[in-house]
């Protein structure tokens, strides 16, 4: 949902002006709809180049995306995807949020 419009605005009124997106497998594809720039790609080898580049990082809470953000002292927004078996996500989030 990164490409909403409600979100795009208030990222906007924060001062952001570049949103990167990876997509991933999704068959959905991001449009712009404030007057931040959008890019997306769906897979890079490395993703430190973007991360060390980013002001903040919305990510899903997979362990090595958490981390790699928090090395890079980044900001950060967790979201849990609850569709995952056994939903490991929402454990780690839960543990992050009470540190």
């Amino acid at each position: 949902a990164l490409d909403k419009e409600e979100l795009q605005a208030a990222l906007s009124a924060k001062g952001f002006k570049r949103l990167v997106i990876q997509t991933g497998k999704s068959t959905i594809v991001p449009q712009k709809r404030s007057s931040m720039e959008v890019s997306t790609y769906q897979f890079k080898p490395d993703l430190k180049d973007d991360m060390l580049a980013a002001k903040l990082i919305i990510s899903h809470a997979g362990a090595g995306s958490v981390m790699e953000a928090l090395r890079n002292r980044k900001k950060l927004i967790v979201v849990v995807n609850d569709k995952l078996m056994h939903n490991h996500q929402a454990e780690l989030a839960e543990a992050m949020s009470e540190a």
